[in-house]
């Protein structure tokens, strides 16, 4: 049996649609096949995300009418596949339409992905700093870490921060704009906290984040003894073990051997 309705395509393919570009429509159009007029009732989409709109009139026979469908990218990155619901007042099966495509990931909702540890509006990898194997040694190890400011203003360092002394941090920029990305550089002197082994202190740094001015970290570290590197002299000097009579090591090995396996 032939429908009421007869649309040129029930399926459409948006393809690729940025996530920061706005909504994106189609419009499927349609014609009457039948002898008398035929109203829409209802187009019931399959989400929220998709806004339907139609004909509102009854189309006459013969006559062309139009379904839409509107579909909201923003904060849906990756695959999509959503149908419209079409009712009559001709036919009592409903008559489904179905909306595809791929949504690319806008930047900030990359970041929002990269970045899952909140602090206010600093979004980072990990709210923590972790070291990980550091010298004792007179000098401070720098190590850095990204941050993102998920908010919607620039946040600023203050340069304040309550830290133990052979801790220091800094930031740059020291103005973090809306969705930028920025570093946390954290330097620890291993010799001044004079310990061995793994470590963890909490230090607190202001900014003027209005989610969250004063934010609390640890920071972790292994402290382990260092060896500098021997120059070619100091090797030359260095002492070396030597055997005088390799090979009667290597043939009493040999016997002992033999022996287990009699």
């Amino acid at each position: 049996m032939s429908k009421s309705l007869q649309f040129r395509e029930e399926s459409f393919d948006f393809g690729q649609v940025p996530e920061e570009g706005g909504p994106v429509t189609h419009e499927f159009t349609f014609t009457n096949n039948t002898a008398r007029p035929v109203k829409i009732l209802t187009v019931k989409a399959s989400c929220g995300c998709t806004t339907p709109d139609w004909s509102k009139d009854p189309i006459m026979p013969g006559k062309t009418g139009f379904v839409q469908a509107r579909y909201n990218p923003q904060g849906r990155p990756g695959y999509f596949n959503k149908s419209l619901t079409v009712t009559t007042d001709m036919d009592t099966n409903p008559i489904t339409l179905q909306i595809k495509g791929q949504v690319s990931a806008s930047t900030a909702s990359k970041n929002a992905t990269e970045f899952q540890a909140a602090v206010g509006n600093w979004r980072l990898r990990t709210a923590s700093f972790n070291m990980g194997r550091t010298f004792i040694k007179d000098e401070f190890t720098e190590k850095k870490f990204q941050v993102w400011n998920g908010g919607e203003k620039p946040i600023i360092y203050s340069g304040k921060t309550e830290a133990p002394d052979y801790i220091r941090v800094e930031t740059d920029p020291k103005v973090l704009a809306p969705g930028a990305v920025g570093i946390i550089k954290i330097s620890y002197n291993a010799k001044m906290k004079n310990a061995y082994g793994f470590q963890s202190d909490n230090i607190t740094v202001h900014t003027d984040d209005v989610a969250s001015p004063v934010k609390s970290f640890t920071v972790y570290a292994t402290l382990e003894d260092y060896f500098p590197p021997l120059s070619a002299e100091e090797m030359a000097k260095a002492p070396h073990l030597t055997l005088e009579n390799s090979n009667s090591i290597w043939g009493a090995s040999s016997k002992m051997l033999s022996a287990r396996k009699k």
